[in-house]
């Protein structure tokens, strides 16, 4: 944070006033990233890159919790590239420990060959010991405001759901919300389609481009494996994982967390996040993520529910209207004709067609359509063929 910059900006020039040296800079240990971030350095025209545990001066000091003093950084085989870069010459480097635990390194380096005298090196282990402490208080802090601020985040969506009574309006909602609260690249909301047997996607939100959401068989790929199992899957390196699925994998997703959306013990559907950077989500976002299902779950599953109340309300209307004209009624066609209107009105699509079995001529006549290319419907057809033959002949939804 800007606060904490700024406190590390004041240390690390204290620091560069105890030795003589040309620049310095301190590095914090991210456990999420399980790298050592530069979170200061004396200004200049190359910044230091993150290392890894074991990697150069910094991240050696770091694994063994020991000093290192290298009279010239260029001829150091394991000079990091971009330290090299700005010709750093003597280098020393302390680790800054807790308890125990250590949470950072302090560096400082000069431009020529110089090799520190032990109480220089002392005088700096010294200086880190009495900050680290401070440094760690700083993190907790940073840590303890970012949970609040993903806290309030939570309690606006549970809000706003609430007074949102459309599936996909929430799932868009969420999904949004979902990317905001652990820095995903994409989120997906997918919904459990009893008829298909298959998980879809309600909305999708992505902030930068990777793949299309697609259905989800139970048990395939991250999200099936949290719908089957019941809780959250977490992937850190999904290029490597086994049971990956081939078209995430082509979009260069790296990391993959899904946790399910249940009421009780029914699982209605997952909420999964990704990222193309490796180790992107850690555990304790399994937490926020699951507690932004817990919220949205009831309000996406009472919304479903109206849907198919009012699905099931104007379909009632639809029966009696047409059971009230068809005792009026002693035309077929006439008949007909109002069935495919009120048809088209109920499942709201664009025409409607309704044949008939013809017992004397084997064939399906054409009893009534609205679709506005007439032409296009033959007069008979045989139960053999299309959709319509097949539904006939199966006797069964097609």
């Amino acid at each position: 944070t800007r606060v904490r910059s700024s406190a590390a900006s004041d240390v690390y020039k204290r620091q560069l006033a105890l030795i003589p040296v040309e620049d310095g800079g301190g590095f914090d240990w991210d456990e999420r990233e399980e790298l050592l971030v530069p979170v200061y350095e004396s200004p200049s025209g190359f910044r230091e890159p993150p290392v890894k545990r074991g990697e150069g001066i910094v991240g050696t000091v770091f694994e063994f919790q020991q000093p290192m003093n290298v009279a010239d950084y260029q001829a150091l085989p394991m000079a990091v590239p971009g330290s090299a870069a700005r010709g750093m010459r003597g280098a020393l480097a302390v680790p800054m420990v807790v308890a125990g635990r250590p949470i950072g390194v302090l560096g400082v380096w000069t431009y020529e060959i110089r090799q520190f005298s032990p109480e220089e090196v002392q005088v700096l282990a010294v200086f880190a010991a009495n900050i680290a402490p401070a440094f760690e208080a700083s993190r907790i802090a940073t840590q303890r405001a970012a949970q609040a601020e993903r806290l309030r985040s939570l309690q606006e969506v549970a809000v706003a759901a609430t007074s949102v009574h459309e599936p996909g309006a929430i799932a868009a909602m969420a999904a949004e919300k979902a990317c905001e609260l652990v820095g995903a690249d994409g989120a997906d909301i997918c919904w459990w389609d009893d008829e298909a047997g298959v998980l879809t996607a309600l909305s999708s939100h992505r902030a930068v481009p990777t793949f299309e959401a697609r259905p989800w068989a139970p048990a395939e790929g991250v999200v099936g494996e949290a719908f089957s199992r019941r809780e959250p899957i977490l992937v850190s390196d999904y290029q490597q994982a086994p049971g990956g699925m081939p078209w995430v994998r082509e979009a260069g997703v790296q990391s993959m967390l899904a946790v399910p959306l249940g009421i009780r013990d029914q699982t209605l559907g997952v909420l999964a996040v990704h990222a193309r950077r490796p180790r992107a989500f850690h555990t304790d976002q399994v937490e926020i993520l699951t507690l932004l299902a817990s919220l949205v779950t009831p309000d996406l599953e009472a919304a479903h529910m109206l849907e198919s109340r009012d699905l099931q309300v104007r379909g009632l209307t639809a029966l009696h209207e047409v059971a009230v004209a068809a005792s009026g009624i002693l035309d077929a066609e006439t008949l007909g004709r109002l069935t495919v209107d009120r048809a088209t009105d109920l499942l709201e699509v664009d025409s409607a067609v309704l044949r008939w079995w013809d017992e004397r001529s084997g064939t399906l006549r054409l009893l009534a359509s609205n679709d506005p290319h007439p032409d296009q419907h033959r007069s008979t057809i045989s139960r053999e063929q299309g959709v319509i033959g097949r539904a006939f002949r199966e006797g069964r939804t097609v």
